[in-house]
Order: C-alpha cells, then sequence, then structure tokens
C-alpha cells in the first residue's frame, strides 16, 4: 500500500453523473484517442519505491499502451489518454478538460482513488452507474455487469486492490462478501509482455510527497488477482472492464 493511502468510507456522498462531466474537451479527447488507439502512447520509465525509498520496480522505458498485435479499443485509448494527461495533479486539478476536480464537489476529504478512477472512465463515454466514492463499488460494478475478471488486464481497465491476500483470493473466487475490503483502484494504462501500467489517483510516492495523480506497475507474469504486487504494496484483487470497453 502506498503510504498514507487507506480506502476512507463517506457514506451519504452522491454518486457521479454523466451529465456533469459531459464537455466539448470529452468530445474531441474520446474523437482524438479513437484515431489513435491502433498506435503506441509512449510512457517515460519510472521507478516506484517502498517506504523506505528503495526501488520495487521500474518498468522499461517505452511501454506502450497496448500491444501491436492486440490495440486498445477507442474507449480503453481514451481512458488512458486522459488518465495519463492527470500526472502530478491533485484532487482539487485542474483537470484537463474543463479546469474542475476530480470528484463530485470540491475539496473532499480522505482518499480518492475511486473518484477519479470513474470521472476518467466517464469523462470517455463509459457508464458508471453504481460507482462513487468506493474502490469497492468498482469490484460491484463489475459482478453486477459481468466484467470483473480475476486475470488478462485489457488497457482502461479498473485494477481493483486489497490490503490482504485472503479479501484478494476471495474476490477472484467470487466469494467476496464485503466490498468495502477493497482499498485501492487504478486504471489500466499499459500491458506489455512484462509490465502491467496503473495510474492512480491519491497515490504517494513512498517517501511522504503529496496523495497526486501518480504511476506505479507490477510485473505481467504476477498479475493474477491473489498476487502480490510490490509495485503497489498491496495484493492485485482483479480487474473490471467498463461497459462498452
Amino acid at each position: 500500500m502506498a503510504p498514507r493511502h487507506t480506502e476512507v468510507l463517506h457514506p451519504g456522498r452522491r454518486e457521479l453523473s454523466l451529465s456533469a462531466l459531459r464537455s466539448p474537451a470529452r468530445a474531441v479527447v474520446i474523437a482524438f484517442a479513437a484515431c489513435v488507439a491502433a498506435f503506441f502512447v509512449q510512457l517515460p520509465g519510472a521507478a516506484f519505491a517502498n517506504g523506505g525509498g528503495q526501488t520495487q520496480f521500474q518498468p522499461l522505458a517505452g511501454v506502450t499502451v497496448g500491444d501491436p498485435a492486440d490495440p486498445p479499443t477507442p474507449m480503453g485509448a481514451a481512458i488512458a489518454t486522459l488518465a495519463l494527461a492527470q500526472l502530478g495533479r491533485g484532487l482539487n486539478g485542474p483537470n484537463t478538460l474543463d479546469g474542475r476536480d476530480f470528484a463530485d464537489s470540491s475539496a473532499l476529504p480522505g482518499a480518492w482513488c475511486a473518484e477519479f478512477a470513474a470521472w476518467t472512465w466517464a469523462s470517455s463515454g463509459a457508464p458508471i452507474g453504481g460507482l462513487d466514492g468506493w474502490a469497492g463499488s468498482f469490484f460491484a460494478y463489475g459482478v453486477q455487469h459481468g466484467s470483473y475478471h480475476a486475470s488478462g488486464p485489457r488497457v482502461g481497465d479498473a485494477a481493483v486492490f486489497a490490503l490482504s491476500a485472503p479479501v484478494a483470493s476471495a474476490a477472484a473466487s467470487g466469494t467476496l462478501a464485503q466490498t468495502h475490503a477493497i482499498s485501492h483502484v487504478g486504471i489500466v494504462v499499459a500491458v506489455s509482455p512484462t509490465a502491467i501500467t496503473i495510474v492512480n489517483g491519491d497515490w504517494g510516492d513512498g517517501r511522504g510527497g503529496a496523495q497526486l495523480v501518480r504511476l506505479s506497475a507490477f510485473t505481467a507474469g504476477q498479475s493474477h488477482a491473489g498476487d502480490y504486487a510490490p509495485g503497489m504494496r498491496q495484493y492485485i484483487a482483479g480487474y473490471v472492464d467498463p461497459v462498452g470497453l
């Protein structure tokens, strides 16, 4: 788990609304991403550190969005492109679409990883009914729509995580009864033979830095639900496709 990131419950918080996220800029982003879906979006090399500042995992420079033999869908490319454009921004943004924050209201307290992920999906044309400020709502969304999978992440997916192996394994087996046990959600922006790269809202740098939109990664060989991801310092609980991906 990244330092200082734990899922905080926010009872009474309003669900995000697609209508509130519509803007001309959103349409431009989606159209652009559709045009480049079969091409590569290059990511810089990055190092991810644990709480002691020791590098846990360093994805190769030039990791690409998708695979040349299996490019992302237009929606997946739109989600990844938009998520990457927010790197280095905090809860209050400003986001690159309309200059507002990533949540349903300003200056929300506590964790905001789910609000960032839901904003990214909705702004890229994905339906988000049922999602809220809890990371576990993404797992529930996947179960409801039959879009949860324990392995095989795709660009545009929501990757969900847990702080313990039993919770992650229960998610994979379909026996997870308490969705609030899901601790974090991020957006899959790159899949390669060696690495899965995630953009996270509300993510620390392992050295006490501000909680921002940041990159993290884990090895493709250990990307099944129940596997421990050192670069995330959490257990992978699986992946959720947005409806329409």
